[in-house]
């Protein structure tokens, strides 16, 4: 199943979960713009679009179903830095301001 992200002219999405439909991406285009009318304009980076045109000047876009996050690369990472938290545990050389510190794994 194809799933949809509505962007606005900033390119932001409209909202964090894309939508089941190329339909329902169509009417939340019409929704997002309709939050606008009370301002009568849409404040962009580039400038201000009217009402009008804010319906044209956002994008529907295909979005896939794999999260990024979830990607096995920053999965890796994020295993690398638990195995790194899990086993940090050494001890500091000795100096004439002290005794020795030892500093010892902390479970998260």
């Amino acid at each position: 199943m194809a799933r949809y992200l509505v962007l606005s002219p900033d390119d932001v999405p409209s909202r964090t979960r894309p939508f089941g439909s190329r339909e329902a991406a169509e009417r939340a285009v019409l929704e997002f713009a309709a939050r606008y009318v009370v301002q009568g304009y849409y404040a962009a980076v580039d400038g201000v679009v009217a009402l009008e045109g804010i319906p044209a000047r956002c994008r529907i876009v295909g979005h896939e179903k794999r999260h990024p996050a979830r990607s096995a690369g920053l999965r890796d990472l994020q295993r690398g830095a638990k195995i790194r938290r899990l086993f940090f545990n050494y001890q500091e050389t000795p100096s004439s301001t002290g005794p020795t510190k030892s500093r010892k794994a902390r479970w998260s």
